[in-house]
């Protein structure tokens, strides 16, 4: 179902600069996005947001790591507003959700910065931070049970889990103590609704489907589908 994290002209100027996003024009996205924290300082949309645009920057430049710590920053502001949406009311949708996208979204970087040599480190950070924000987005599933977006971060995690440990066969035994929940199916089952429904996440969760059918599944006309069907909407 449709939904709203925030104010309707406030929500139109986030799907703007999320847009600009995809289509690699961080600059302009900084501007709209900037504005979006200068009208409404104590939200965190807009310095989650932010944080994303430092994302797609350091992704697509994955060898520059001057990104990271202002990446970081932007997550850690958008954390503190949401704990203090999180203060006034536990239960606040958009303090739940930003604070678990933003502790998600910081374990997602160190996937491009890690060696191979780092894999038990690299699963620590990645599945330990994602097992952190799942727990925020099961509490927002208990008020808005069904929603699409939530479905992204508990993909990714549900999936990597299990993927990780068929990466690392012998890490796999230590994986499962410290990470016992994981189901592949279940994580692209979860993926492809977001993919299909999602208000925020939806971009977000083909990416990272295209990567995993690509990469990770071998299921190249499957990958090959959503690449196109991405640059359609965003051709830079």
């Amino acid at each position: 179902a449709q939904w709203f994290l925030q104010s309707g002209s406030m929500d139109g100027q986030v799907h703007r600069g999320l847009d600009l996003i995809y289509n690699m024009e961080f600059a302009k996205a900084d501007s709209v996005l900037d504005s979006v924290i200068a009208q409404n300082p104590q939200h965190p949309a807009g310095y989650f947001y932010r944080a994303t645009v430092m994302f797609w920057r350091a992704i697509t430049n994955p060898d520059n790591t001057t990104y990271d710590a202002e990446y970081k920053a932007w997550l850690q502001k958008a954390v503190d507003r949401a704990d203090s949406l999180l203060e006034n009311n536990p239960q606040d949708i958009a303090g739940l959700f930003y604070k678990g996208g933003a502790i998600g979204m910081r374990a997602r970087i160190y996937e491009y910065r890690l060696g191979a040599s780092d894999a038990m480190d690299l699963i620590q950070l990645i599945l330990g931070d994602a097992k952190k924000g799942v727990q925020y987005l099961d509490q927002l599933e208990n008020i808005i049970p069904d929603n699409s977006d939530i479905l992204f971060g508990r993909g990714v995690y549900n999936y990597y889990v299990e993927a990780e440990k068929e990466e690392n066969p012998s890490l796999a035994p230590v994986i499962s103590l410290m990470f016992p929940t994981g189901n592949k199916a279940a994580g692209l089952q979860m993926l492809e609704m977001a993919a299909a429904h999602a208000t925020y996440a939806s971009v977000e969760a083909k990416f990272e489907l295209m990567h995993i059918y690509y990469a990770l599944e071998r299921n190249y006309p499957h990958a090959y589908a959503i690449a196109k069907d991405l640059t359609s909407k965003y051709p830079n």
